[in-house]
């Protein structure tokens, strides 16, 4: 808000600082006051500005749909206290939003969005320690944050990080259409899920540390300048990648330090055709044990360090243009610890050779304790290539610590 002066001929405006207001809900309460103090969460929702936050007793709130308007906060009033709350919670896109969303729990209920936020002003949410039946937010213009939570079903989404989660079923990240290419990595990390599917052409992906059954990439951001890395996954008994290798316009895919239980299929697309790249099924023709890939295709693939020694279709000759980095580890399962990449950017936190799978590497469960005990773990993390003295440290991170 402004307050505009006229003064000598010139137009000044002088910024007035708006103060967020802190409204508090009880549903053992008769009634509230209607301004600061409310016995439901709608009533408190329906009476707020934006930025206001909502700070909830513990209990369960039987609502009808509750629809956010504008940027807020939600929370327990007790650092303990969990809110059980019965709706669907639907929220509003608007230019440079910020919703805050802790400790809910909604049971059988989700959050969901509808409508398309603004792309170059985008809507950010962040969901933490909640639970849900489903997160849908299969919309343009959103960010979505989600941290050391429960989703019953699924996680779909466009932009975003899905952080040290519990999902019953799928985690989608859909393609956003007509933006440019996202400005930051799309990170799924720490997360155990039945599967995982990548369909974005415009994400730049990371995809570590996870436990899953099946991963489905069948779109990525092709950019030369970037690499889509999946590093340090575990895959469950049975595993299967579907990757949507043949006809796609750049390989820029690395596969470091997973561990696949002895048990990997491929499915591969049709070969000679674009296969599913691009689209938003899965691609066709499974069952390979080998990756179908198409080395006159350009860029690079690099398959290291994983448990299994990884079998290629073909492998590229001087005159065609893709760069194969096939380098294979130990086959004794032991050689798990320190048995990875020995690069400093997947070190282990200890600053020793990664381990393969999920224990290992930067993002690995030592920096994802259970009781974080007031410290902050980092979620997302560029470490540099080296940290030898003659090397400038260039560390850019994203961190979440509960106060």
């Amino acid at each position: 808000m402004k307050n505009l002066l006229l003064l000598a001929g010139f137009l000044l405006a002088i910024p007035v600082c708006v103060m967020a207001t802190d409204r508090f809900v009880d549903n053992t309460l008769s009634s509230g006051n209607g301004t600061t103090t409310f016995n439901s969460i709608a009533s408190a929702v329906a009476a707020s500005d934006i930025n206001d936050r909502i700070i909830i007793a513990p209990g369960t709130y039987s609502e009808p749909q509750l629809l956010l308007p504008h940027a807020l906060t939600l929370m327990p009033s007790e650092d303990a206290g969990i809110v059980e709350l019965n709706a669907n919670v639907v929220f509003t896109p608007g230019d440079n939003y910020r919703y805050e969303v802790f400790n809910l729990e909604l049971g059988q209920y989700s959050y969901w969005v509808g409508a398309s936020g603004n792309q170059a002003a985008r809507t950010v949410v962040h969901f933490i320690d909640c639970q849900a039946e489903n997160w849908n937010f299969d919309s343009d213009g959103w960010d979505i944050i989600v941290i050391s939570s429960v989703a019953n079903e699924d996680i779909i989404y466009r932009q975003g990080d899905i952080i040290r989660c519990d999902v019953g079923d799928e985690i989608f990240m859909n393609n956003e259409a007509g933006s440019a290419p996202f400005d930051r990595i799309q990170s799924v990390i720490q997360c155990d899920a039945w599967s995982i599917y990548l369909r974005s052409t415009h994400a730049q992906y990371r995809v570590a540390n996870n436990y899953m059954l099946y991963m489905y990439v069948t779109a990525w951001n092709t950019d030369a300048s970037i690499t889509n890395d999946f590093i340090n996954n575990r895959f469950k008994t049975t595993a299967r990648v579907y990757f949507a290798f043949q006809g796609v316009p750049r390989y820029n895919i690395r596969f470091i330090n997973n561990t696949f239980n002895a048990n990997l299929h491929f499915c591969n697309g049709t070969s000679g055709t674009q296969g599913d790249f691009g689209g938003a099924g899965v691609a066709g023709n499974c069952g390979n044990v080998s990756f179908g890939l198409d080395c006159n295709a350009p860029g690079y693939l690099e398959w290291s360090y994983n448990d299994l020694p990884g079998i290629f279709s073909c492998t590229p000759n001087a005159s065609q243009p893709l760069v194969l980095n096939h380098v294979f580890g130990s086959e004794v399962p032991a050689d798990a610890v320190n048995g990875g990449k020995p690069t400093h950017e997947f070190y282990d936190t200890d600053l020793t050779i990664n381990d393969r799978g999920r224990d290992g590497g930067t993002w690995g469960t030592a920096n994802y304790p259970a009781e974080l005990d007031g410290k902050a773990y980092i979620y997302t993390l560029d470490m540099p290539a080296d940290l030898f003295p003659s090397v400038p440290v260039n560390v850019s991170a994203r961190s979440y610590q509960r106060h």
